[in-house]
């Protein structure tokens, strides 16, 4: 832990002493075996996980000197026990204080958002189907991306009236503009069966789908747009926040590592 805060400082937290039958490391202890378990989770901005694999580099190699040295027998269990205990309070994008109109009232509220990662077939990559985890008053959890919505309205997004013949024939469209005029969602007529998500900053559907009822819920995907002084300033796509001031200019997202989604 102490080589840790060096690289990671205020980042190391450890699970509690109980047994869980099912966790592979506890039955290596059951059966006699010493263990140090090493957890990842993540970090900001690091998708495939380098510095991640770096901080556990450092753990492992100064793991085995200090056992080879011995230097382990004279570190007191107390330093261990104010390890502060792993709690899930981060989400990948914590948007707060924005305005949700609901059966006539107005109500103000954070959301968080987790960007799941989901492998594709051959586990050669993965895409994004994001979620809303949680809703309410969030006030101590924390966001590796945060957004301040105060003064903002969710609303929903809705279908491009032109049908696109096909997925191509989304490289020629001003996405900042399509959103900027209330659209989250774009028809296309021929989507290949094989499709899994969108590449565009955009959610794409089929010709025949109709939107349901919009409405926030834990575990419903995170697509809408944010409204201030009548103007659609922000948009988010799959949970990924997109800024739309800009005036008129057509703005070039960075989408890389990023998707929308696609619904039949």
């Amino acid at each position: 832990n102490r080589i840790i805060q060096k690289y990671a400082p205020g980042q190391v937290g450890r699970y509690n002493d109980d047994f869980e039958p099912r966790a592979f490391g506890d039955n290596i202890q059951k059966w006699g075996t010493r263990t140090i378990l090493i957890e990842s989770g993540g970090y900001p901005e690091d998708v495939e996980k380098q510095e991640i694999r770096k901080l556990n580099y450092v753990s492992i190699l100064s793991a085995i000197y200090t056992i080879a040295k011995g230097n382990y027998k004279e570190l007191p269990l107390e330093e261990y026990e104010k390890i502060p205990e792993n709690d899930r309070k981060l989400f990948d994008l914590k948007i707060e204080k924005v305005t949700y109109e609901l059966m006539g009232n107005n109500y103000i509220l954070d959301l968080g958002i987790h960007r799941l990662e989901v492998e594709k077939e051959d586990d050669s990559n993965f895409w994004y189907s994001s979620r809303i985890i949680d809703q309410g008053d969030l006030s101590t959890y924390y966001g590796y991306e945060d957004f301040n919505a105060e003064g903002y309205t969710v609303k929903q997004g809705g279908i491009y009236p032109e049908v696109l013949e096909n997925m191509q024939e989304l490289e020629q469209l001003d996405f900042a503009d399509v959103l900027r005029s209330g659209f989250n969602y774009v028809r296309v007529a021929n989507i290949p069966e094989k499709a899994l998500n969108s590449p565009f900053p955009i959610n794409v559907v089929g010709k025949n789908f109709e939107l349901p009822d919009f409405k926030l819920e834990v575990g419903g995907n995170p697509s809408f747009l944010l409204q201030k002084d009548g103007e659609y300033k922000y948009a988010l796509v799959n949970g990924f926040l997109l800024d739309l001031n800009d005036g008129n200019k057509k703005i070039n997202f960075d989408f890389s590592h990023k998707n929308g989604m696609i619904y039949r």
